[in-house]
C-alpha cells in the first residue's frame, strides 16, 4: 500500500492508502476514469496525477501554482518513476 493524497472536486484533502501496483492500482477506480499526468509538484519527486485530461489546452493545466479542476491524486515517486509512500 501506498500513502497519496486525494484532493476532491471542492479542494478538499484526504490521505489514503492505496494499491498502486501495475496489477491492482486503484488509481484510475479513486480518479473515475482515464488519467493524465499533470505534472512535478517540487522537486521532492512529488507528482500530480488528474482525471479526464481532455483538452490538452485546458487554462487549468497544472505548473506548479495554478489551480486546476476535479479530482487529483499528489504521489510520490522514487527515482525512476515507481510510486513510494508519501509520508516516507
Amino acid at each position: 500500500m501506498t500513502n497519496v493524497i486525494l484532493i476532491n472536486e471542492k479542494g478538499g484533502r484526504q490521505q489514503l492508502a492505496i494499491d498502486t501496483s501495475m496489477e491492482n492500482s486503484q488509481v484510475s477506480t479513486i480518479l473515475g476514469g482515464k488519467l493524465c499526468f499533470l505534472g512535478k509538484l517540487n522537486d521532492d519527486d512529488v507528482v500530480v496525477i488528474k482525471e479526464n485530461c481532455k483538452d490538452p489546452t485546458n487554462p487549468y493545466r497544472f505548473d506548479g501554482l495554478s489551480p486546476f479542476r476535479g479530482k487529483a491524486l499528489i504521489v510520490r515517486t522514487d527515482e525512476d518513476g515507481n510510486p513510494v509512500d508519501l509520508l516516507e
